[in-house]
């Protein structure tokens, strides 16, 4: 996944045609070879902060225009009671939907991180993480397009089916990230440690919620906290994942040199 970020004053001397390619052509060939320069690189760190503000964007938002409104009280309401009724279903709905996006393209970043060949290449357990994380985001998705006032049901069971997917998720990316630091000591342990620590955390939230929902009326307040607490430390874990993405490109933007242009002409 690692692509070398090359200096703005540095060229790439490529092939320019597609023979070269298939004959390997040397240096001494009729062909020139073709100098080029990154004018533009997308990092995979950008999906991590995207995911994490526009998630927590979403929410607050969605929050102040309901409480704002009168649609539910101010302390506190479940995070899907802010999302019932318009104008805030509709920032919650385009909002929480990217957001399960990215959250799935984080994971697919960290699933091609994990498989690269200085780690031992692909792993069985990472593409379980990666389907995992699919349908946990695929949940997050149907949470948002579908309120509990309109089919409680399937809101409910994908709510349930995203927080403990992300929670079984958090667990095996970590492990499998302190696998690979004993062959990469620069993997950060402070980003371990931090992944641990949220993924502890989600865990005893998601045991006291299943508990407390046995009495939704006597604790309703304290399973509010548990949803808001849970839902900003799954943003924050994979917003984490930019530890581990630092220096790595998604896609870089190749043009020709200005020298190659010029020499062309």
């Amino acid at each position: 996944m690692t692509v070398d970020q090359p200096s703005s004053s540095s060229a790439i001397s490529i092939p320019s045609s597609k023979a070269d390619l298939q004959e390997g052509v040397s240096a001494n060939s009729d062909s020139q070879p073709l100098q080029v320069q990154a004018v533009a690189q997308l990092k995979a760190s950008t999906f991590c902060h995207a995911a994490l503000i526009l998630g927590v964007t979403t929410i607050l938002l969605c929050y102040v225009i309901a409480v704002s409104l009168g649609h539910v009280p101010a302390w506190l309401p479940m995070i899907s009671d802010c999302a019932v009724y318009p104008p805030e279903s509709y920032f919650f709905r385009l909002g929480m939907i990217l957001t399960a996006a990215l959250l799935f393209v984080n994971c697919g970043n960290m699933y091609f991180f994990l498989n690269a060949v200085q780690y031992g290449g692909p792993k069985t357990s990472d593409r379980w993480g990666l389907i995992m994380s699919g349908i946990s985001c695929l949940g997050l998705g149907i949470v948002a397009a579908v309120n509990e006032d309109e089919n409680g049901t399937v809101h409910g069971a994908s709510a349930v089916v995203f927080f403990f997917l992300q929670m079984f998720y958090m667990w095996l990316v970590t492990h499998r990230l302190q696998a690979c630091q004993k062959i990469d000591p620069s993997i950060s342990s402070y980003s371990i440690a931090q992944k641990y620590s949220i993924a502890s955390s989600c865990t005893i939230i998601l045991i006291l919620f299943g508990l407390m929902s046995t009495n939704w009326g006597r604790y309703s307040l304290q399973i509010a906290i548990s949803e808001w607490v849970g839902v900003f430390l799954i943003l924050l874990f994979n917003w984490s994942f930019c530890y581990e993405f630092k220096g790595e490109f998604l896609a870089t933007l190749l043009y020709p040199s200005t020298s190659t242009v010029a020499t062309q002409a």
